[in-house]
């Protein structure tokens, strides 16, 4: 198995996500216009981005480990 899977898949099983009110105000405090689109910079396994998608219309996830986007 690839390390850089086995660090992906350690990150999204033990790292906590962003709680739900979290994810909310943060997507109210980006809002800009329409579309709405955001890039996550350094997204590793996509914790963040996975709880922002509802939010947004696109959603780009770039990490400089390509192991960590799933």
């Amino acid at each position: 198995m690839n390390a850089l899977v086995t660090t992906a898949s350690y990150y999204r099983r033990y790292r906590p996500g962003i709680p739900a009110g979290l994810a909310a105000m943060l997507a109210l405090e980006a809002a800009t216009g329409s579309p709405q689109r955001l890039l996550d910079i350094g997204s590793g396994p996509g914790t963040v981005a996975d709880a922002l998608l509802p939010y947004f219309d696109d959603l780009f996830a770039v990490d400089a480990d390509p192991g960590m986007l799933g």
